[in-house]
């Protein structure tokens, strides 16, 4: 009766390790950080950070850019808003679509319920081209995090 139990949760472990490709190791949300890292690039370019929020009531740090896979060339960059004053948005990230190299953008949009609602560069623009669903939207905002 032994045999069979020690056999049967040996079968049982073999089966596991088969079918677990091996490994014991899990994936942990440390390296899923890890690969979404990978994708951010810090802007440093003052000229560029400005012209996101210049006259729009607030200011930017910890701004991060993503390219994303679903344009040809087009990235990304999102910002923690400071110094915003009475519109009461400190610490929210702001995202826009810019479309180019990061040193030479020829469009630019705010996306997303801040992008668009704070930003002059979203509010007005009827053509709306990227969306919170295109690739590099949120792993832009999750390197600001």
């Amino acid at each position: 009766m032994i045999k069979k139990i020690v056999g049967g949760i040996l079968v049982i472990g073999v089966i596991g390790i088969v079918l677990g490709g091996g490994s014991d190791e899990t994936l942990t949300s440390e390296s899923v950080e890890e690969t979404q890292s990978s994708r951010c690039i810090v802007v440093n370019d003052s000229d560029l950070i400005t012209s996101l929020y210049f006259g729009d009531g607030f200011e930017l740090q910890n701004v991060y850019a993503v390219k994303s896979n679903d344009f040809e060339l087009a990235h990304f960059i999102s910002a923690e808003v400071i110094n915003s004053r009475n519109l009461g948005i400190d610490g929210e990230v702001i995202t826009w679509l810019a479309a180019g190299e990061l040193d030479d953008i020829s469009y630019l949009e705010g996306v997303g319920g801040f992008g668009e609602e704070y930003s002059s560069w979203g509010s007005a623009n009827q053509n709306k081209q990227g969306s919170a669903y295109d690739d590099g939207y949120s792993e832009s905002r999750d390197c600001v995090k």
